[in-house]
């Protein structure tokens, strides 16, 4: 039973992806009735359909249909070449689709990309889930709380919200400009904590710490400042050194990486240019604290 939330009759899916993919399997498991499944080839398109576990495998102007939903789950560099073939097809054959939306799922390219389809009668957006779908073959069993990205025309969004409601998830609007920006936030944070890591293992193997051991060591460091960011945010989170003046300890920190891991110099420094921000946004510095630090940040960087 399609939900009563929903002004669409059906949902088509183009390029069944694994983030398509498991979202259209967690929507048919919670009653939205799924169309038309479009994929490189017929025999992906059942697979797909298969592991969705709803709707048929068919060809691209079969999703074009009044009162219904688009998802495009294609890769960023083919959503637009997409959009116009599809536009392309629909134009040849006079036809145009009302009361219909079209979503793509990516994380950085905006709506924009789907302009050919606005003018061809969709309304237009994207809907980007904060999450990992690391397995194809196996979707995930919910996307409770799970932060979709939306932007885009009205109808768009108000169906993105309706996807959004139907799987519990959370769902917040951004502007379409600034697409792009939101995807980097999302990305530093992510791959940037992964690479620090990395790199925080690595310095303390140097030290002469077994890089496994050095891993169990870091993880629970990293679960308390996460537990520290639910419940504080920043800046006040922020703990350390830098944080409670020490400049003598931050000195002897770069000194220490200067000697035994240079090639790490440069990014310890900038990191620490962003702490030292972030602690004077806190108030536990001062802008004359603050200035000796970024003056030992810039000698041991060669810089003014």
């Amino acid at each position: 039973m399609t939900p009563t939330c929903s002004d669409f009759k059906k949902l088509h899916v183009v390029g069944a992806g694994r983030a398509a993919a498991g979202i259209a399997h967690l929507l048919h498991q919670n009653g939205v009735s799924i169309g038309t499944v479009v994929c490189r080839s017929n025999s992906s398109a059942l697979r797909a359909a298969a592991l969705i576990g709803g709707g048929v495998a068919g060809a691209l102007l079969d999703v074009v249909e009044d009162d219904s939903l688009l998802i495009l789950g294609a890769p960023d560099e083919s959503l637009e070449p997409l959009a116009v073939e599809l536009a392309r097809r629909m134009e040849d054959r006079d036809r145009r689709v009302a009361n219909s939306s079209v979503l793509h799922l990516s994380g950085t390219m905006s709506s924009d990309v789907l302009d050919p389809l606005r003018n061809r009668g969709y309304s237009v957006g994207s809907m980007h889930p904060l999450f990992s779908f690391a397995d194809r073959e196996s979707p995930p069993r919910s996307l409770a709380g799970v932060v979709f990205a939306l932007e885009g025309q009205p109808p768009a969004l108000r169906h993105a919200r309706q996807l959004a409601d139907t799987l519990k998830a959370r769902a917040v609007t951004i502007r379409t400009e600034s697409k792009a920006l939101y995807h980097a936030a999302a990305s530093l944070l992510s791959n940037g904590l992964v690479a620090l890591c990395d790199r925080a293992t690595f310095l303390m193997s140097v030290a002469g710490v077994d890089r496994i051991e050095a891993r169990e060591i870091l993880t629970p460091l990293i679960s308390a400042t996460v537990d520290n960011l639910r419940a504080a945010g920043t800046p006040a989170a922020l703990t350390g050194p830098i944080e409670r003046g020490q400049t003598a300890v931050v000195e002897m920190h770069l000194k220490a990486v200067r000697r035994f891991a240079p090639r790490w110099l440069e990014l310890i420094i900038e990191v620490n240019r962003a702490i030292v921000e972030v602690a004077r946004a806190k108030g536990s510095i001062d802008d004359f604290k603050a200035a000796q630090l970024c003056a030992i940040l810039d000698e041991a960087g060669g810089g003014p």
